[in-house]
């Protein structure tokens, strides 16, 4: 991923990644990991909007789904 501050206008989420429970996304200046029930009451966790951010939220989203229920989301 790269830079997001000149891509997403503050408050939009896109989804990048769909698991059993979790969803991964990013918004105007970060990452971040959202429970699918209670997404719209913000991240359970965020990482800076950076490729190591994008590196960890990605590794964090792995290993908090069970294998095989990870999708890739097309937007």
């Amino acid at each position: 991923m790269t830079d997001l501050s000149l891509e997403q206008e503050p408050g939009r989420i896109v989804w990048t990644h769909s698991g059993y429970r979790y969803a991964l996304g990013y918004m105007h200046d970060h990452y971040a990991i959202f429970d699918k029930e209670t997404w719209q009451h913000g991240p359970v966790l965020a990482f800076p909007g950076s490729d190591e951010g994008w590196e960890a939220a990605l590794a964090r989203f792995r290993q908090l789904e069970p294998a095989g229920w990870v999708t890739v989301v097309e937007n």
